[in-house]
C-alpha cells in the first residue's frame, strides 16, 4: 500500500471528535489522521511510510498528562516526529466549544507553522 498525501504535512491527532474539529478550522496544507487512542500507539509501518511521504509529522494529542505523555512516546520512539502542544482546553474539540473556532485557528496555525518550519 502506498501513501500519496496531498500535503506535505501530517498532523496525528488522539480521536475521531478531533479530526473532525481540525478539519473544521479549514487549515491549508495538512493531512490529518486520528490514532485509535492516545494510549495505542500507532503501527511501525504506517509510521515509517508517512516518514517517506511528508516533510512534516506532527502530534498533538491532549493538553493533559496521559496526552502529554503519549505525544512523548512517539517523539521517543520516531526522532522525526515533532509535537504540538494546544494551550486553550483539554483537547482541540472542547477549546472550540469554550473559544470558538476562530481563537482556536488563530492559536493553532501559528504553533503548526512554528513546528512546520523547524529545522
Amino acid at each position: 500500500e502506498q501513501c500519496k498525501p496531498p500535503y506535505k504535512n501530517l498532523l496525528i491527532v488522539s480521536s475521531l471528535k478531533d479530526l473532525m474539529s481540525v478539519k473544521s478550522l479549514k487549515l491549508s496544507n495538512l493531512n490529518i489522521v486520528a490514532a485509535s487512542s492516545e494510549n495505542t500507539m500507532i503501527q511501525s509501518a504506517d509510521i515509517e511510510c508517512w516518514e517517506n511521504e511528508y516533510e512534516n509529522i506532527i502530534v498533538m494529542f491532549d493538553n493533559d498528562e496521559p496526552g502529554i505523555e503519549a505525544m512523548r512516546k512517539y517523539q521517543e520512539k520516531y526522532s522525526f516526529i515533532k509535537t504540538a502542544l494546544l494551550p486553550l482546553s483539554k483537547d482541540v474539540s472542547d477549546s472550540i466549544k469554550d473559544y470558538g473556532a476562530k481563537k482556536v485557528r488563530e492559536h493553532l496555525v501559528p504553533i503548526l507553522n512554528k513546528k512546520i518550519n523547524e529545522a
